[in-house]
């Protein structure tokens, strides 16, 4: 008991900060999940989880036994909610290609990509295919000159395939993805026979539509693009050149609605209508104007929020912002840490999936950074002396952009090198360049040409937005043309990263033992360099085959430009790759010292051999046999070990690899 009592007062005097360390072991239970090699079982988590809950009902009186249990409580809570959300979510996918098939379906989601769009079915019927299990929701990719809209029922012709599946260790899976979107299938629609009903816009899909029609007709393509991934959230029409630059100079975050846009939005109403109530004293002496304001920007904040479409990061953001206004409703200082662990607990709850997506890790770092780093600042302003207090605002005026930019800027660094594989050097730079013209110039402008439309007055505050972008794209243009604008990181797993994020959190979360986060930190940069490499990549069930080598892939095998090889070149820092002309399936590959054969004859000398057919017939006793006639994709390891290779299947006990 000696030695528990020091833990218990810490624990006590800790009290308030006990669901942060919740929320954290949560998200460590849904991350544990997408980390596992095999689907755990829901009746186990379930179980394990009423136990922990009787533990804390008969060992409420010990302190330490409750704070213990209740982090083991809400790891093993996001566990089972993942695990629970993958099996709710569980609907039929294609297992093999269709060439030509006709699908009769609803027209549920429109993406405008430049240049072809994207639709995603629901009501799924195929014409001509009676023993086919049919998915419930099919991604399609329409022809440049097709016109879909929310609602419609349309008869297409179309090419279809599976989900592709991950191609590395720790890479994007678009297989998983569409798994939790329940969608079975992807593919290219040849030909649109019909559109059997025409749907009627709902909600605010006209406004929208109708926004995006004047922004596209007052600006050239390439600004109304990005005056249309700023208002609307669509980010179809950006065009790659464009976006390219704004991702080398380290902004591409502003082309995606999110706590940035958010912000600014919501504070450049609250100070406006703020300061008009106050220039009228009848309203100034009867009503709190600073409350009044609140509400008044939170109301447009969501009017915003629907305009740009419910992306995940304006969600967040959204839910942020309301935080802080009902603090200033209730006098409450509410932009905390806390606070945004709540946000974080009541998405990821709902949909476990999200925490490994770029935009949520993404957001939530750089906010967590950001409010981190306001909180110290806050505290350095209660302990300075009174005298001083005019000159750290000043102070915090003038480096305030820069400091928060910078932090973004460094707690992102890890998540954008594991996500894209790159790293924008300049990203500080060009962060400080182009946050005043957004903040003070264009966000104002793109508001006051929404609020003038109704009135036909709005071209000029579009076409000022306008001259402002191509100021920003003209810097961006600048940056990216530096030496080293950009740099290949090497690819990495999840549980690095997980490493580097635990060190980021005790930065940010402790701040007498920031030191102590740094120690993480550092062993998984190091980690980073010390990653075993695949030397032989297999998908597509011998379709894609990449080698390793010196200088970069060499693709022995492929299907055209398909996800698989464009994944692996971008993972691992090859732009361009001489893919020849398409290989058919093979029954067997035969692998030795990173030499990759399909003919028979190869397999006496081989390292391992994958069977994709019948191949077993003319090779009778083939060394390390690898049955590779299901969907998911190998990583081979050439190895000092007993026959020379480590193989590796990839995301092959999932539910979305099956």
């Amino acid at each position: 008991m000696r030695n528990a009592d020091p833990i218990a007062r810490r624990l006590v005097h800790a009290y308030p900060q006990w669901f942060l360390y919740f929320t954290l072991c949560f998200v460590s239970g849904i991350a544990c999940y997408f980390g596992l090699p095999a689907e755990p079982a829901l009746a186990v988590c379930g179980g394990v989880l009423a136990g922990a809950v009787i533990g804390l009902i008969l060992l409420r009186r010990s302190v330490v036994a409750r704070f213990a249990l209740g982090c083991l409580f809400f790891g093993l809570l996001g566990l089972t909610a993942a695990t629970y959300r993958a099996q709710a979510v569980a609907a039929p996918k294609l297992s093999e290609p269709l060439f030509q098939v006709e699908i009769l379906g609803r027209v549920s989601v429109v993406v405008d990509k430049s240049p072809r769009p994207k639709i995603t079915l629901a009501d799924v019927r195929f014409r001509n295919q009676a023993f086919v299990q049919t998915p419930r929701f099919i991604t399609l990719t329409a022809p440049a000159e097709a016109s879909f809209s929310a609602g419609d029922v349309v008869l297409v012709r179309a090419d279809i395939f599976p989900p592709a599946q991950m191609t590395d260790t720790g890479a994007y899976s678009a297989a998983r993805a569409l798994w939790f979107e329940q969608v079975g299938a992807t593919g290219f629609i040849t030909d649109t026979l019909r559109h059997v009903r025409v749907g009627r816009a709902m909600g605010l899909d006209a406004p929208r539509a109708s926004i995006l029609s004047r922004i596209r007709q007052i600006l050239p393509p390439d600004t109304a693009g990005i005056v249309a991934a700023l208002v609307l959230g669509i980010d179809g029409f950006i065009a790659p050149p464009v976006y390219d630059k704004y991702r080398v100079a380290g902004i591409a975050h502003v082309l995606s609605v999110s706590g940035f846009h958010m912000a600014l939005l919501s504070g450049l109403v609250f100070f406006l209508i703020r300061g008009l109530l106050g220039l009228m004293p009848a309203v100034a002496l009867r009503v709190n104007t600073k409350k009044a304001a609140a509400v008044c920007a939170l109301a447009v904040t969501g009017l915003y929020l629907a305009l740009s479409g419910f992306q995940v990061p304006a969600v967040r953001s959204f839910f942020m912002i309301a935080v802080v206004f009902a603090g200033i409703l209730w006098d409450r200082n509410t932009l905390s840490v806390k606070s945004l662990a709540i946000i974080a607990f009541s998405i990821l709850i709902i949909r476990p999936e999200l925490l490994i997506t770029a935009r949520f890790q993404l957001s939530f770092i750089a906010v967590l950074g950001l409010v981190s780093l306001y909180d110290a600042l806050m505290q350095r302003g209660r302990d300075a002396a009174p005298h001083a207090a005019f000159g750290r605002k000043a102070l915090l005026v003038c480096i305030g952009p820069l400091a928060a930019s910078a932090i973004a800027a460094l707690v992102t660094a890890p998540f954008v090198m594991y996500h894209f594989g790159t790293t924008a050097t300049y990203g500080v730079l060009g962060n400080v360049c182009t946050a005043f013209l957004f903040s003070f110039l264009i966000m104002p402008l793109l508001l006051l040409a929404v609020l003038l439309m109704p009135f036909g007055w709005d071209a000029p505050a579009w076409q000022g937005a306008g001259y402002f972008l191509d100021i920003v794209s003209a810097l961006t243009g600048r940056i990216a043309d530096l030496p080293h604008a950009t740099l290949h990181s090497p690819a990495f797993g999840g549980a690095v990263l997980s490493v580097i994020a635990a060190g980021i959190a005790v930065v940010c979360l402790a701040p007498g033992r920031r030191g102590l986060g740094l120690i993480p930190v550092a062993v998984g940069f190091g980690l980073i360099y010390l990653t075993p490499r695949p030397d032989v990549f297999i998908a597509d069930r011998g379709r894609t085959i990449a080698v390793y080598e010196s200088g970069g892939l060499r693709f022995v095998a492929h299907r055209g430009n398909t996800l698989a090889t464009s994944m692996l070149m971008r993972r691992y820092g090859v732009e361009v790759v001489p893919l020849g002309p398409p290989r058919a399936a093979p029954d067997a590959v035969f692998v030795r010292a990173r030499k990759v054969a399909f003919a028979p004859e190869a397999c006496r000398n081989a390292d391992a051999t994958i069977l994709f057919g019948a191949a077993g017939a003319y090779c009778p006793e083939p060394a390390f046999v690898v049955d590779g006639r299901n969907a998911s994709p190998l990583a081979l390891y050439l190895t000092p070990r007993p026959r020379g290779v480590w193989i590796g299947r990839i995301d092959s006990r999932r539910p979305w690899s099956k």
